[in-house]
């Protein structure tokens, strides 16, 4: 969520001084310094793409009349219109602003923006992309052998990729550094909460989606029925 929570430095107690929260003005401009539409576009557009590629190939593998079959592409149409609108870069970064409000002050928003303005900060965002899309291949690679496996009936041992395998910044002197100064360290301390509240948050939107996308199978179950569909 904030470049540096999983970064190695020592543990830290959060400052007991009466911080000022974040304003909505200096995460936006952390955003905007770290790219983080960038980024999360390119998460985004995997996931929605495999979610059109799943329902394609489910789509093709009917066989249906003419009639039902546009009941099947307008319900898939659905599916994916609300796809679209709530996975959004939108979406996900206004969970994050509220998220990083909440959890950190503006002293580490400021300080974060500081760092990621140097050489060295411009750096590891210009890396962040590429780092993102590699993982996400390493994922779905390891996803495919799973499926293979358990269609084999048999296990992979095999651990699931991990984002610090393609993105790992501390080898940066500067970043290290940053992280374990004294605001470095308090940012750090911070970060536990804040992934366990923008959790907390995925998990109520995830759950949201999964209800609206239920009511739209429950209306296309119907109609399908009606049509005359065994």
């Amino acid at each position: 969520m904030v470049s540096g929570c999983q970064a190695p430095v020592k543990p830290f107690e959060i400052s007991t001084q009466n911080p000022i929260p974040a304003t909505t003005d200096s995460v936006n401009e952390l955003f905007d310094t770290l790219k983080i539409d960038v980024v999360l576009d390119v998460f985004i557009d995997d996931k929605t793409s495999a979610i059109r590629q799943r329902l394609e190939e489910r789509r093709k593998k009917m066989q249906l009349p003419p009639a039902q079959q546009q009941i099947v592409d307008d319900y898939f149409a659905q599916l994916m219109a609300v796809v679209n609108a709530e996975f959004s870069v939108d979406r996900v970064q206004g969970m994050m602003l509220t998220v990083i409000k909440d959890s950190f002050s503006e002293q580490d928003i400021d300080a974060l923006t500081a760092f990621y303005k140097t050489r060295s900060g411009r750096e590891i965002v210009a890396r962040m992309p590429t780092a993102v899309r590699t993982f996400l291949i390493q994922q779905h690679a390891y996803e495919q052998n799973q499926s293979k496996e358990m269609d084999n009936h048999g296990g992979d041992d095999g651990m699931p990729p991990s984002f610090s395998s393609s993105f790992h910044p501390w080898d940066n002197p500067e970043y290290v550094g940053f992280f374990d100064s004294s605001i470095g360290r308090d940012i750090k301390a911070r970060c536990p909460m804040a992934v366990q509240r923008f959790d907390a948050g995925v998990q109520t939107f995830t759950t949201e989606l999964m209800a609206r996308l239920r009511s739209i199978a429950s209306d296309f179950t119907e109609k399908l029925k009606a049509s005359g569909a065994h």
